[in-house]
C-alpha cells in the first residue's frame, strides 16, 4: 500500500468487547502510543479505523481498541489482517538510522570505489537486513549494519558504505 507502513498483524481478538491483539514488526513499538488511525487489510478487504485505546505489551505486542469494532465476533473477522499506518505518522529518524522504504532508490557509494549503484530493495534475514543494490545489472548484497554503513544523506539521496576489499569481485561472472 503506497504511502503506508506495515506495522504488524492482528493475531487474535482480545476479550469480548472487540479489542485486537497485534504482533508488531518494528524496533520501537512504544513510539506508537499516540496512534489515532490505522488501516486493516485482509485479502481484498481494506478498512480504515479510528484508534480508541492502545496499550503496548513488551517485547512486540499491542492490544488495541478500535471505535468501529465493539464485539468479539467482529474482531474475529480481522484475525490475521495486516496492520498499516500512514508513513506520515512514523517517528523521524536521524543519522544512519532509516526506514527501508525511505532509502529505496538512493545511490550507494563505497568510500573507496565511488558510486556502485542504487538501492532496489531489502531482504530480511535472521541475522540482519540486507540491502540489494543494482550494480552494473547485477544484484549486490550489502549487510545493513553499522559496520558497513558510513553515512546516510537524506537531502541528496545517497548512502556511503565501506565494503571489504574485493567485495564486488564475488558478483562477477
Amino acid at each position: 500500500m503506497e504511502g503506508y507502513y506495515l506495522l504488524g498483524y492482528v493475531t487474535r481478538p482480545h476479550g469480548v468487547k472487540g479489542a485486537l491483539k497485534l504482533k508488531v514488526e518494528t524496533d520501537f513499538p512504544e513510539k506508537y502510543h499516540r496512534l489515532k488511525h490505522l488501516t486493516l487489510k485482509l485479502n481484498d478487504k481494506t478498512q480504515k479505523f479510528n484508534v480508541q485505546k492502545l496499550s503496548y505489551t513488551p517485547p512486540d505486542e499491542m492490544i488495541i481498541t478500535l471505535t468501529q469494532i465493539s464485539d468479539r465476533n467482529t474482531a474475529e473477522e480481522w484475525r490475521n489482517a495486516e496492520v498499516w499506518i500512514s508513513i506520515d505518522f512514523l517517528p523521524k529518524l536521524q543519522g544512519k538510522s532509516f526506514y527501508f522504504h525511505e532509502v529505496i532508490g538512493f545511490e550507494v557509494r563505497d568510500k573507496h570505489l565511488g558510486s556502485i549503484g542504487h538501492i532496489e530493495l531489502f531482504y530480511e534475514t535472521a541475522a540482519h537486513p540486507v540491502i540489494a543494490v543494482n550494480h552494473q545489472g547485477k544484484e549486490v548484497l550489502i549487510p545493513a549494519v553499522d559496520e558497513f554503513i558510513v553515512e546516510l544523506n537524506r537531502d541528496e539521496h545517497y548512502m556511503i558504505v565501506s565494503l571489504p576489499e574485493n567485495w564486488l569481485e564475488i558478483y562477477k561472472d
